[in-house]
């Protein structure tokens, strides 16, 4: 079933489903189910407020909350005021959050309560939404907008220490969680695991794919990813089908026997893990102790969300590739601005189609350096990965790295300028380099070198907590004497990398 003609709007979603099928569960979580009638009900409430607030169609709307039933249906009760969600990170700090607030000048942000404090020490004059406030239920109230506008702001990692906003188009929401819903046969009686945080644009499945199809949506704990028996027992209580995350949790999971991951993943059908490397050894490990299970590799930057997919059909003894365009996206490689297509051929990854991002929310020089416009791209835009593949023989795609100083950590992107930045106001530094390492056996670390007189380690910790996500923090700092160049006189990060890696081995 192509979903994609059965609901074609963001903002009529969560209601058309609720008359629908108004006694589905909606979200499955420890406190008690939720059914898409009370779910609706509770979004008509929150979107009186946000107009109380000033809301209007066009505007953008903060979301501050973790993914729980009240924070769902803030999402759609922005939507179907006909404005546009900006997620903050709730465990970011809030220096963090006025900062994306400053990006994308939203009208209002709605969160819960002890948060709202945070933010508004930072932006007093910002209109709230409690969510903890025992607001009357009330029918939601669509504003039809056009496909083409707004429909989120997703922050990541700016290289000048100021978060970039990815403005993403209704249809082009509508588009990828239509594809997946599609691609892997969701329907309303798959329970779907919620592992990302609203601002992670892995929940885009699980919260407009389960919303496409009257299907339940489990947000997990988050605490629980590293500890796979709890996770397994969760999955089990929630009876998850379809399983969407980065591959971290999956592989805690892969530790556990053979004979407890039947019991109790039995009715887990389908996998699929994106936002970083999964090694192969680990994922080999899962697949073979749950071989019911149909596994995917996703890949794409949240500028494109997803623009390629490829199936693992068996436990792999090397690493898997990326594969074959997806979400109906045009993708060529480019080298030295020249579109190569040859067998084994390397250089970086381009991509258009209709979840390609619309550009950066109110910074027109970085859209102009990574987006490209015009009648000749897939939708009428293209974007600049910065991801080096190459080219296998039947066509498909095999992920080398990054081109820039752009990494992954725990899944989120992460441009190590923006952590330098802010080291590098911290006091007695004078220089630093930040890069990301992977010791043999153990998850990447995030790692700085750093110049300066009685340097105080848990001070320089300290600050970068008070203005960066907990992922975007040095989990280990190296002091040198000066920071290593090339002969060209840029920063060493290949020399910073050997010293780094010879400290922790």
């Amino acid at each position: 079933m192509n979903t994609s003609t059965v609901r074609n709007s963001l903002s009529t979603l969560l209601a058309d489903t609720a008359a629908a099928t108004p006694g589905a569960t909606a979200l499955r979580e420890p406190g008690g189910d939720t059914t898409y009638r009370d779910l609706a009900a509770l979004a008509g409430g929150i979107q009186t407020a946000l107009a109380e607030a000033g809301v209007r169609p066009g505007d953008r709307v903060a979301v501050l909350a973790p993914q729980t039933a009240a924070a769902v249906a803030a999402v759609h009760a922005v939507l179907s005021a006909g404005a546009a969600y900006v997620p903050l990170d709730p465990a970011s700090p809030p220096a963090r959050w006025a900062a994306v607030c400053g990006m994308s000048t939203p009208r209002a942000v709605v969160g819960t309560r002890d948060a709202l404090a945070k933010l508004t020490a930072e932006l007093p004059h910002l209109a709230t939404v409690d969510l903890e406030a025992p607001w009357p239920e009330a029918p939601l109230a669509p504003v039809e907008r056009e496909a083409a506008d707004l429909g989120a702001v997703l922050p990541t990692s700016g290289s000048t220490g100021v978060p970039k906003g990815v403005a993403i188009s209704r249809e082009a929401l509508l588009a990828f969680a239509s594809w997946m819903v599609d691609t892997f046969e969701v329907g309303a009686d798959d329970v779907i695991a919620g592992f990302s945080p609203l601002h992670f644009d892995v929940s885009v499945f699980s919260l407009f794919g389960a919303a496409l199809t009257g299907a339940a949506l489990a947000p997990a704990p988050p605490q629980l990813a590293g500890f796979p028996h709890e996770l397994a027992s969760w999955a089990d209580d929630a009876g998850i089908t379809v399983w969407y995350s980065v591959p971290y949790p999956l592989a805690r999971l892969g530790t556990l026997d053979a004979v407890v991951l039947e019991q109790r993943l039995g009715r887990l059908r389908c996998v699929c893990f994106a936002g970083e490397v999964f090694p192969h050894r680990q994922l080999a490990t899962l697949m073979s102790k749950m071989p019911w299970v149909r596994y995917t590799n996703l890949y794409g930057p949240t500028e494109t969300n997803v623009c390629t997919f490829e199936q693992v059909l068996a436990p792999p003894d090397e690493a898997i590739a990326i594969g074959s365009p997806a979400c109906g996206a045009e993708c060529w490689v480019e080298r030295d601005g020249e579109r190569v297509d040859t067998e084994g051929a390397v250089g970086e990854l381009i991509v258009a189609g209709p979840t390609v991002a619309d550009g950066y929310w109110g910074n027109e020089d970085e859209t102009a350096r990574r987006f490209r416009f015009g009648r000749e791209y897939r939708s009428g835009r293209a974007y600049a990965t910065g991801d080096q593949v190459r080219i296998l023989p039947d066509g498909r795609y095999a992920y080398l790295g990054r081109q820039d100083h752009m990494v992954k950590i725990r899944g989120q992107r992460l441009e190590l300028e923006e952590v330098e930045s802010v080291l590098g106001t911290a006091d007695g530094v004078t220089g630093c380099c930040v890069v990301a390492v992977t010791p043999p056996g153990r998850p990447a670390l995030l790692c700085a070198a750093v110049v300066g007189d009685q340097l105080d380690h848990a001070a320089l910790r300290s600050h970068c907590r008070g203005r960066l996500p907990s992922w975007a923090i040095p989990q280990r700092f190296l002091e040198v004497p000066a920071i290593p160049l090339t002969s060209t006189g840029k920063t060493d990060r290949q020399e910073v990398r050997r010293r780094v890696m010879a400290e922790l081995v």
